[in-house]
């Protein structure tokens, strides 16, 4: 199966965010993971597969523009909640 998604989830913690990352890079279909953390939160680092996003909130506009950058497969998924 052809890997046409990137996502984009919000971060809330180590353990949700790992597993919600496994998840979708087991679905087959996802191409690449960005977290959205906070500027101020430091100590977050991209796995392989996965990237980082610093922005205000997950749903500001800092966020959005920075999302639409870095969305280059033919779909884009938006992850507002974890395990």
């Amino acid at each position: 199966m052809e890997k046409t998604i990137t996502c984009f989830i919000p971060f809330t913690d180590n353990e949700s965010l790992s597993l919600t990352i496994k998840s979708l890079m087991g679905s087959g279909v996802v191409s690449t993971i960005f977290t959205v953390i906070p500027e101020d939160h430091s100590g977050i680092t991209a796995d392989e597969g996965t990237g980082i996003i610093r922005a205000n909130g997950f749903s500001s506009t800092d966020a959005i523009i920075k999302m639409g950058a870095k969305a280059d497969s033919e779909y884009v998924l938006v992850y507002g909640k974890t395990f």
